[in-house]
């Protein structure tokens, strides 16, 4: 099911405002089903790398049609950083 821009800027104010509750810096890549990006938002004091990391993992979440807790233990369990990915049904 596609995606719009409104509906990807929706999910990513979502996703920053439970960060915030948590106190914690994330960044947000939304994808569509193809795994090509729609949206991506860094909170200021994330991860300098984290742009490409969470592009990465939300691509690999889509073509792999798994979750983030999968996707973050596949092959072998990531570090906390790299964990996140989820896919939005």
């Amino acid at each position: 099911m596609p995606i719009s821009a409104a509906e990807a800027h929706v999910l990513i104010a979502a996703a920053h405002a439970h960060a915030e509750t948590l106190d914690i810096r994330v960044t947000v890549a939304i994808v569509d089903e193809g795994g090509h990006l729609q949206a991506l938002s860094r909170m200021e004091g994330a991860f300098a790398l984290s742009s490409q990391i969470a592009e990465s993992k939300a691509v690999g979440a889509v073509l792999w049609q798994r979750g983030r807790r999968i996707v973050g233990s596949t092959p072998v369990r990531a570090p906390r950083l790299l964990r996140g990915g989820r896919p939005v049904s």
